[in-house]
């Protein structure tokens, strides 16, 4: 499509900056329209087709954020894509705006050649109402999403014939130029250097970086958008850029940065880890002391408290998504990957899966989320009693010997777990207590985080183990993030 196919609207109370853009984008053959405050946007949304609407933030009466949440009620963000624009660039602010819908966050004064390369790359990604509607339904049809289970009772799990995914309109020569994404050297978005890659998979990469300006070494994760990328890819991206901002807490991973550069790839920038994950140590382990367990639940059980307190749900635990993090000789265990996590009473998550589906690893997810009812933050603690419940026997309760998710997700709402207690040298009956309690299918009688910490500490008692003074670190930089998990049935991609 031609620039002169698309409609802007520009939305800014400051005459003078809306006069010099509009201009600016009409020389650039865009058909562009403009609103002086919140109102009058809205009229205009109301009765034009929009393209795209470049939104102030800082407007007197209905501010853009009030703005941007009146119109996601009927555009989604791939309908009518939204870029924010204001002189207040903080990064609760930038928060903000992407938990209430916005595509992009510009900061006053606007580059504008940078700002037309957004505009481009939002264009690009943009899919019509009627496409997107078609595409929805077409993968309803085929029963589930990649990395998702079905609901309905005797649907199998999907297959490679039958699966479907709503695919991102991009034009060829960006898809062909793009498709294989940065390479160690990249500067990225003019602050990050690429270094090497310590993770891929279907959803991204992730890289050791360099912070140009402070010299500081970070992860970088990057989502390059190509004809394989989702709908579903992006919005979750964007959502664990959020959730992990809004859970500040040493035993959850601090994002620093998230943004899209002017070629349209998205990326989140977060601190460096070093270790290597729980799933690392339990296989190579086979089996963990209950001792040791407590080391690695307790600080869990803090983390999923700020997060529930702050209205996060993860929505994924298990043991790759926990992290064995090194530094200066101790031990910081830190709960990774919020790309599935959901604010509760946040419809607007229910859309990152299909109807009739559920976001999830189906050996780790509690019977009430497979059942499709109403959930909170004791879902997270269930996952907890099967993360426990492993890392004590080496072993997952529930598993299928035909590789059926279907299977597992019936035994997780109908069977009990085998007690431990006998069969584990190590596990008293006090400690299989805790865990049976942790995997309630009612979970209204399920403990909460503090209450498992609480009871596990009674139940596993005095610790008499010899600290070591300096502690052998395996180094393994963040390569447990969602990437490859697919021998565990795991909704990364």
């Amino acid at each position: 499509m031609a620039n002169s196919d698309y409609t802007i609207l520009v939305v800014d109370d400051d005459e003078l900056n809306r006069d010099m853009l509009s201009r600016r984008l009409e020389r650039k053959e865009y058909r562009v329209l403009v609103a002086s405050d919140g109102s009058e946007a809205l009229e205009l949304a109301g009765r034009e087709l929009l393209d795209l609407v470049i939104l102030d933030i800082m407007m007197p009466g209905m501010s853009g954020l009030e703005v941007l949440k009146i119109l996601r009620q009927t555009r989604s963000t791939t309908e009518l894509p939204v870029i924010m624009a204001s002189a207040k660039g903080e990064s609760q602010d930038v928060v903000n705006a992407l938990e209430l819908g916005a595509n992009d966050y510009a900061t006053k004064p606007l580059d504008f050649p940078v700002l037309l390369a957004r505009i481009e790359a939002q264009l690009r990604l943009k899919v019509p109402f009627e496409s997107e509607k078609d595409a929805d339904s077409a993968a309803d049809s085929t029963g589930a999403d990649m990395g998702t289970i079905l609901l309905e009772p005797g649907a199998g799990a999907p297959t490679e014939d039958t699966e479907q995914k709503p695919v991102l309109n991009l034009d060829k020569a960006r898809a062909s130029s793009e498709v294989d994404g940065p390479v160690a050297g990249t500067i990225l978005a003019e602050k990050y250097r690429l270094e090497e890659e310590i993770g891929s998979g279907n959803f991204g990469t992730v890289y050791k970086a360099t912070h140009l300006g402070l010299n500081l070494h970070v992860a970088v994760k990057v989502l390059q958008t190509s004809l394989g990328t989702t709908m579903e890819d992006l919005a979750r991206f964007q959502r664990e850029g959020m959730s992990a901002c809004r859970v500040k807490h040493p035993n959850a991973v601090s994002v620093l940065d998230f943004g899209v550069t002017a070629t349209g790839v998205s990326y989140l920038v977060m601190e460096l880890l070093e270790g290597r994950s729980l799933a690392d140590e339990i296989e190579e382990s086979g089996k963990l002391s209950p001792h040791r367990c407590m080391d690695i639940i307790e600080p869990v059980c803090a983390a999923l408290e700020e997060a529930h307190s702050v209205g996060l749900l993860h929505r994924d635990l298990k043991p790759a998504n926990i992290f064995l993090h090194h530094e200066r000789g101790k031990e910081i265990i830190k709960v990774v990957d919020f790309g599935t996590a959901k604010f509760r009473d946040d419809a607007s998550a229910n859309n990152l899966t299909l109807q009739g589906t559920v976001i999830g690893t189906p050996a780790y997810l509690a019977p009430e989320r497979l059942a499709n009812r109403p959930y909170d933050g004791r879902s997270d603690v269930y996952s907890l009693g099967v993360m426990l419940y492993q890392m004590l026997c080496g072993k997952v309760p529930f598993e299928a010997t035909d590789g059926n998710p279907m299977t597992v997700a019936m035994m997780h709402m109908n069977d009990a777990a085998k007690s431990l207690a006998g069969e584990i040298p190590d596990v008293t009956e006090a400690v299989d207590k805790v865990v049976a309690m942790a995997l309630e299918k009612d979970p209204g009688k399920r403990l909460l985080p503090s209450e498992l910490v609480e009871r596990l500490r009674e139940a596993v008692g005095p610790d008499l183990r010899q600290k070591k003074k300096n502690p052998t670190m395996d180094t393994m930089v963040l390569t447990d993030l969602p990437f490859d998990d697919e021998t565990q049935g795991a909704t990364e991609a």
